[in-house]
């Protein structure tokens, strides 16, 4: 047995057939550790019967003197009948008429409760008795019931209602508070009713507990009465919260639709604005288009004689294809021609007509140093390089990170420059090419 079990308050009834008595034994511990021939001294102490003359049944068996609590399945509440020795020869009427004599002819009482509980105190110990008690019979009653059933702690075959979901304000709290309140109260009041059942029903088979069992009733009834009132007045409580819940809600499924109108309407509105602005800026691109197709042929009303920039990008091409002897250099659909050189180079010559601008590049190094230092050294030695276009044909050198590339270009103004301009920077720039090509492989290959 735990501590916690040792040291619980727990209580034995005695019955007295001898002189209507009810005897009520609490001790601190376990009943089944209790031994018949103590609790024998101390209804001695009770009755003033001498414990020779005391015979304690339990379950209709008789307990001997060596026996304690657990041999017969005693437990915590259980109820025991005192007979006399000598009274068990005699007839139910000797004991009726010996309690129409009154209690005082039948034993020899303790004349105040002080002498009840001389002696009867003992802590620390298992089976030590707390108090010993006893309680006067009720006169006129009948045998009690001789069975016990089985009870459900619902009244009237109706359960407790589960509490309904938790709500977020405060109001709510403070009805579940009340709900959680109402229901110890419930609980407090089932358990009162299980205590007077298990009385009723443990109660000894005497025609003088009869008045007792209909007060309990009557208790029972009583509470049976508060319940059902206490039960009534949560159900109301309940009602109103589930009103004021309700309007509640319908406020805010009202503000809901009003800001879904209110969202609508805007999105309509900003729908308008857009296809508005998307109206303008058509019409202003549309404006844009018709100035430029008038300027271009005022332009070309100008100059008759000008030749477009693609036909300069051509005629450019002519003269590189007569500088180079090779056979007619041409632009591709993407305004891009290769120029292959003897080592398998490959020189672009790329024509960007928005800028009216012709570029002439090649990819001098595809990699690049993983050494910090080796990659500084390459990005000086090109940086070095590429002022003021001194040592690469006038054209500058890019580095694309992404692609680990670095690219080698000139750059020609087509607006400004005629088709021989092209021809003049081809053969430095390819041999600039070559030799920047040798140095980065150098540097890539450290």
């Amino acid at each position: 047995m735990s501590d916690g079990g040792a040291n619980s308050v727990q209580c034995v009834y005695v019955i007295s057939d001898i002189d209507g008595y009810k005897y009520k034994l609490v001790m601190e511990g376990d009943v089944r550790h209790l031994t018949t021939k103590k609790v024998k001294r101390y209804l001695q102490n009770a009755t003033g019967l001498s414990t020779e003359q005391q015979e304690l049944f339990f379950r209709d068996r008789i307990l001997q003197d060596d026996e304690c609590g657990g041999d017969v399945g005693l437990m915590d509440g259980a109820v025991l009948q005192l007979r006399h020795v000598d009274g068990l020869r005699q007839t139910n009427n000797g004991a009726a008429a010996g309690g129409r004599r009154g209690s005082g002819e039948s034993v020899n009482r303790p004349k105040n409760r002080l002498q009840l509980m001389g002696g009867a105190t003992r802590r620390g110990r298992s089976t030590a008795v707390d108090a010993f008690s006893y309680e006067f019979p009720p006169a006129g009653m009948p045998t009690p019931l001789q069975c016990s059933r089985h009870r459900d702690v619902s009244i009237d075959g109706e359960n407790l209602a589960s509490p309904p979901p938790r709500f977020n304000n405060y109001s709510d709290k403070c009805i579940d508070y009340k709900y959680r309140k109402l229901e110890l109260e419930n609980a407090r009041l089932e358990r009162c009713l299980v205590e007077l059942e298990r009385r009723l029903a443990n109660a000894a088979s005497d025609w003088r507990l009869q008045e007792e069992i209909e007060q309990l009733q009557g208790t029972v009834a009583q509470l049976v009465e508060e319940k059902k009132a206490i039960k009534h007045s949560a159900e109301e409580s309940w009602k109103a919260k589930e009103e004021e819940l309700v309007k509640e809600l319908d406020l805010l499924r009202e503000e809901r639709r009003k800001l879904h109108r209110e969202q609508k309407s805007f999105e309509e509105e900003q729908r308008v604005v857009v296809r508005s602005l998307e109206d303008q800026m058509r019409t202003q691109q549309k404006k844009i288009l018709e100035q430029e197709a008038l300027l271009a042929q005022q332009s070309q009303q100008r100059h008759p004689e000008t030749m477009s920039v693609t036909e300069k990008a051509e005629a450019s091409l002519k003269q590189l294809s007569l500088e180079l002897n090779t056979s007619q250099l041409h632009l591709d659909d993407n305004d891009t021609c290769v120029l292959p050189l003897e080592d398998g180079t490959n020189v672009l010559i790329t024509l960007d007509t928005a800028t009216k601008r012709l570029f002439m590049y090649a990819v001098i190094a595809n990699s690049l140093p993983e050494n910090a230092e080796d990659r500084l050294q390459l990005f000086e030695m090109l940086l070095e390089g590429a002022l003021l276009g001194r040592e690469m044909a006038g054209g500058g050198v890019g580095v694309c990170l992404r692609n680990n590339l670095i690219i080698m270009d000139v750059c020609i103004d087509m607006a400004h420059a005629n088709e021989y301009a092209l021809a003049s920077v081809a053969r430095p720039f390819m041999a600039s090419v070559q030799q920047w090509l040798e140095a980065a492989k150098n540097v890539v290959t450290h």
